[in-house]
């Protein structure tokens, strides 16, 4: 069963666009060929920006960007 926030966030913006989705799972693949192939009305969510992959796809303007990470370190471990 498929879940989590993104998820919601996508259906919740094609809901809000008017737009009808079906949510599928699919191999990265399949996904990167069906998109290399001209496949129309496909989208697929949560990708990071690649010149590769916008070569073949459209993006969209984010609707998650993560936190940057952080590194937690002891004084002690630095060194000179």
């Amino acid at each position: 069963m498929a879940k989590g926030f993104l998820l919601e966030r996508a259906r919740a913006a094609f809901a809000y666009a008017g737009l009808p989705a079906r949510f599928v799972n699919e191999p990265q693949k399949r996904i990167w060929a069906n998109f290399e192939h001209g496949a129309s009305n496909y989208c697929s969510i949560s990708w990071y920006r690649l010149p590769a992959r916008v070569a073949v796809a459209q993006y969209s303007q984010p609707f998650h960007e993560d936190l940057p990470h952080t590194v937690l370190i002891a004084p002690d471990k630095l060194s000179d």
